[in-house]
């Protein structure tokens, strides 16, 4: 299996949530392919978009401060800390951000 069949497995069958920031960084990425985004199109139909409350942007000013990390990520990783929910990313950069449920996701 290559790295996109093994993500694909470990997410089959499981109810997935996602920050509306990386929907916005997704979607926003602008050497997307026809094909690439009717992919991502499906995906973010079959997950819960969470929206940014004030939790979450108090989380984010936080872990800014603390962890000197990018305003994106910083709400990203805010939104998995105040929903207890795992993280998966390729982003190694999130490692330093302690009580994030992180799993790794590497090709």
């Amino acid at each position: 299996m290559n790295g996109d069949e093994t993500l694909a497995s470990f997410l089959y069958k499981k109810e997935l949530y996602i920050s509306v920031i990386s929907e916005i960084e997704l979607f926003g990425y602008g050497k997307l392919k026809a094909k690439e985004k009717r992919t991502l199109k499906e995906f973010i139909q079959d997950s819960v978009i969470i929206d940014l409350t004030t939790e979450i942007k108090d989380f984010a000013i936080e872990i800014r401060k603390q962890y000197n990390v990018k305003l994106g990520d910083s709400i990203i990783a805010a939104t998995a800390l105040h929903t207890c929910l795992p993280f998966v990313t390729s982003d190694t950069g999130f490692n330093k951000i302690k009580g994030i449920d992180l799993v790794l996701y590497v090709k």
